[in-house]
């Protein structure tokens, strides 16, 4: 007989729990071989819910996707505006490299938030009359930007610790002439520490290491590089 799919009953299934492996996604490869970075769904969590709150995300906005899905960052555009229950409009292949398209899509669509890399960020900042409340940059040093309409968010973060963990706001009209990274993200940890893992005072340079709920697990199959990156935290 044919199924009734109207009438059709199944039990609901659900085995996700805050500790198992949201996704892995394979770094840029900048510090050597790129490698498969495991990522839990309570680190992905506090990465949504803080960015939907510092975007004053809402039923109503409408965000641009830009970014590639094989680049982590686009984490940012698709999980806290799907959580907020507002739009992702996915740009086209086709105009990502044109910013007179890009101007036009965001116009068109009526676009509230957009996210892109750092260069392409100021590139737009400079020639046009963004239409949007806020847009994110990340992935190089923000450089002296400034729009007398759009919030400017400055990201920082590596893919292993759920994509961005450092945020720093720059509101209308102001003007930085050196834009710091900002502070962590909620239940994000930061520390700038020596070659012996102490803790330096303000103002010395340093390794910058962090903590916190948005580490992920490791490598994929690589336990000797996993082990030396990611370490017990001392300091709680």
């Amino acid at each position: 007989d044919d199924l009734d799919l109207h009438s059709a009953k199944a039990d609901a299934i659900n085995l996700t729990t805050p500790d198992n492996i949201a996704y892995m996604i394979y770094t840029s490869g900048s510090t050597g071989k790129p490698k498969g970075a495991m990522l839990h769904q309570r680190g992905l969590m506090n990465f949504t819910y803080a960015l939907a709150e510092v975007e004053q995300l809402t039923p109503d906005d409408r965000i641009a996707c830009h970014r590639s899905f094989s680049f982590d960052s686009h984490i940012g555009d698709l999980f806290p505006v799907l959580y907020a229950g507002g739009q992702l409009h996915i740009m086209p292949s086709a105009i990502r490299k044109d910013l007179n398209a890009i101007q036009n899509f965001l116009t068109e669509r009526k676009i509230t938030g957009f996210g892109g890399t750092t260069s392409l960020m100021m590139m737009l900042i400079k020639h046009f009359e963004l239409p949007l409340r806020f847009i994110t940059a990340c992935g190089e040093k923000l450089l002296d930007v400034k729009s007398d309409k759009t919030t400017i968010i400055n990201l920082y973060g590596p893919t292993e610790c759920t994509n961005d963990s450092t945020l720093f706001i720059i509101k209308p009209g102001e003007v930085y002439n050196d834009i710091p990274i900002g502070r962590p993200l909620p239940n994000v940890s930061c520390y700038v520490l020596d070659s012996y893992g102490h803790i330096l005072p303000q103002g010395v340079a340093g390794e910058l290491c962090i903590g916190g709920v948005q580490v992920g697990y490791g490598y994929w199959k690589m336990p000797e590089q996993t082990a030396s990156t990611f370490v017990s935290n001392p300091f709680g």
